[in-house]
């Protein structure tokens, strides 16, 4: 930009049809310069004229008249032009600006000046001139200026005058073209680009355009992510910058996502998001299951330590998306030094041992069993048992959070309520990240009901504790709960009437709240005369659907409800085999499909079983989980991943060592 003062020439008006920059020159620079300059140069200026005298020369070239010294005949006249080129200089009077061509016109600017005296205005110019300008012009002379800045004193100051200088841009550069269009000494300097020049939309926002060497570089070479013409990349950005990300990309998905090519092998999301690299081949061990990991496909057992038995495992999920691990949770005997202690080991989405088994309980005398697990919906969990004698009243529940790498917080007395016994503990997750909702039976009052609690994160352990049953003739036991929306849930348990079990359902509303919104008991099932046990329960953004045993019938149950709990349809029932089902688990695989474990069969040659449900009416083939000798009391527990795996835990009875835990990834 410049370093100085500009100094502005005076503007002339011209009148319509004349050239502006020559009437600018003609009638107020060239007059000025001629009474400034010496009379030798004037005397060239004019063409021939001799020099002034102190009375009117004989070739008056500056005659009222206007007449023209002899020297002057054919000479173009801008002031009435025609198109002609009466001088031969090759330039017609339309864009002459020769000397000779404005003679008669300073005469006639200067007798205007003067008043018309009539006198030659050369004689007058001593008194004409006025006093003298202090020092000289500053002008910007530099790049197109130099040599062609016209400059005379106005009475007490200098002008100048860039109107002879072709290209000129008066206060700072408007042109990338390589010139120093400003004369201020530098190239091209500050220039902002002009109105579509240069892309400035996606990833371009941060360009920085540049004038250099006389052409714009929109600074694309500077930025990575750019792509010129057209998108290459499915990453979220507009990388060609057009105001579209990823036009036309990203049909099947992210680059790098996997995808099962086969039962045992996958292959990769190229970076288009449109098309699959070739197929990668699994491990031996392994098969393609979920979302492209290659799992392994052998059950494996869980605990290390196997003297007596281990069983009642628990299954949460860690994380989420294709890598998403889990945790298995379960009770063992004789480990901890007492009865039995809580233990947990964790894995990975292809199933390798992440944690080696580690103790939960804090607590080690007495027994410590029947463990309860949720995820938190992050790499943490929350787990729950039953301790006997540490509450100071029979059975107690505790807890222990874990997050992830295997940190464990505090070990929490559960209920508020001690007296008595509490038992039968069953989990879910509720709103915020670490929140969780229990139920659990309680003799507090003469016959087992349940009772409720939210357990918040931010102020562990119970925020309130409210009864989920009211009625005092039958005993309410073995709930199961999850979660619907925010901050409602849904409980199954198991009523004693008489020699029967019947299974109820209830909605809850308000489970943040301290004071829960029981919603009306519903029978599960219009079966008469059918013990109905070991219910479980899942919850979609839709649905929730119940499963359960009919043990006389020696068959499993499902059935889908609104999340009002209105009916969505019957229950659909499913033989098993002689010897009657010991346990059934359920986990969500889509909106309106579940996957159901069971364990079936008579002693000695239990079955673990699995199959889909879906659409409220059809049970989908059976998959052969493990066969062998169970738990006869039935331990078992699911959890479902992204792409239709699952993970399935039991206990096996083994050759010598009593009952261990096992675990299996199944692609559904």
């Amino acid at each position: 930009m410049h370093n100085l003062a500009p100094i502005r020439p005076r503007r002339y008006n011209p009148p319509v049809g004349s050239n502006f920059a020559f009437e600018v020159w003609r009638m107020k620079v060239f007059p000025r310069a001629i009474r400034l300059a010496p009379l030798a140069l004037m005397t060239l200026l004019l063409n021939g004229c001799p020099p002034p005298e102190p009375v009117a020369s004989v070739c008056d070239c500056f005659g009222k008249d206007g007449a023209r010294c002899p020297s002057d005949a054919g000479t173009d006249d801008l002031r009435t032009p025609d198109g002609t080129d009466a001088d031969s200089s090759g330039t017609t009077d339309l864009a002459e600006t020769d000397v000779d061509a404005t003679i008669d016109d300073i005469h006639d600017w200067m007798e205007q000046k003067d008043g018309g005296d009539d006198t030659t205005d050369l004689t007058e110019l001593p008194e004409d001139m006025g006093p003298p300008c202090p020092g000289t012009a500053s002008c910007f002379e530099k790049g197109l200026c130099e040599g062609k800045v016209i400059t005379w004193c106005d009475g007490t100051e200098w002008r100048c005058s860039y109107d002879l200088v072709p290209g000129f841009e008066w206060g700072g550069e408007l042109t990338c073209d390589g010139l120093d269009n400003d004369c201020d000494g530098q190239v091209d300097e500050d220039l902002p680009p002009p109105p579509d020049t240069c892309l400035l939309e996606g990833v371009c926002a941060a360009a920085v355009p540049a004038c250099t060497g006389g052409k714009w570089d929109c600074g694309y070479g500077k930025i990575t992510a750019y792509q010129a013409g057209s998108e290459l990349t499915c990453d979220g950005l507009d990388n060609d910058c057009d105001g579209t990300p990823d036009d036309g990309l990203c049909q099947a998905g992210k680059p790098g996502d996997q995808e099962c090519s086969g039962p045992d092998a996958y292959h990769v999301l190229q970076n288009d998001g449109n098309s699959w690299g070739a197929p990668k081949a699994c491990k031996a061990g392994q098969s393609c299951m979920g979302l492209g990991i290659c799992t392994a496909n052998e059950a494996w057992q869980v605990n290390e330590f196997d003297t007596d038995g281990q069983r009642i495992p628990q299954v949460a999920r860690l994380g989420s998306g294709a890598e998403a691990g889990a945790a298995v949770v379960w009770q063992s005997e004789g480990q901890d030094g007492g009865s039995f202690g809580i233990y947990y080991s964790t894995y990975s989405a292809e199933g390798t041992e992440v944690l080696a088994e580690k103790k939960l309980n804090l607590f080690t005398k007495g027994a410590q069993q029947h463990p309860a697990a949720v995820s938190l919906g992050t790499d943490a969990f929350f787990a729950g048992w039953e301790s006997a004698d540490q509450d100071g009243s029979g059975l107690g529940l505790f807890g222990r959070i874990v997050f992830a790498g295997g940190t464990a917080g505090s070990e929490l007395v559960l209920p508020a309520t001690t007296a008595v016994d509490q038992k039968d503990l069953a989990l879910a997750p509720l709103g915020a990240v670490g929140d969780v909702l229990a139920v659990w039976a309680d003799n507090s009052q003469g016959n087992l009901r349940l009772k409720g609690g939210h357990i918040s994160a931010a102020g562990w352990p119970w925020t309130l504790e409210v009864g989920v049953t009211t009625q005092s003739k039958d005993d309410d036991t073995r709930p199961a709960i999850a979660t619907v929306g925010a901050d409602a849930a849904v409980v199954v348990w198991e009523r004693k009437v008489g020699l029967l079990t019947d299974l109820y359902v209830r909605r809850i509303e308000g489970c943040s709240a301290e004071a829960w919104q029981l919603g009306t008991e519903i029978p599960v099932s219009a079966a008469v005369m059918e013990n109905e046990s070991k219910g479980q329960l899942v919850a979609s953004q839709s649905f929730v659907h119940v499963a359960w045993v009919e043990e006389q019938a020696k068959r499993i149950c499902v059935r889908r409800f609104k999340l009002d709990l209105s009916a969505a349809g019957d229950a659909v029932c499913m033989p098993a085999e002689s010897g009657g089902v010991q346990a059934v688990a359920l986990a969500v695989l889509a909106e309106d499909e579940v996957a159901v474990a069971w364990q079936e069969g008579p002693s000695l040659s239990h079955k673990v079983k699995l199959a889909s449900f879906a659409g409220g009416t059809t049970f989908g083939g059976t998959i052969l989980v493990d066969l062998g000798a169970m738990d006869p009391d039935g331990s078992l527990s699911m959890a479902a991943f992204a792409g239709g795996k699952v993970l399935v835990a039991w206990a096996r009875s083994g050759i010598a060592t009593g009952l261990d835990v096992w675990a299996k990834f199944v692609q559904m």
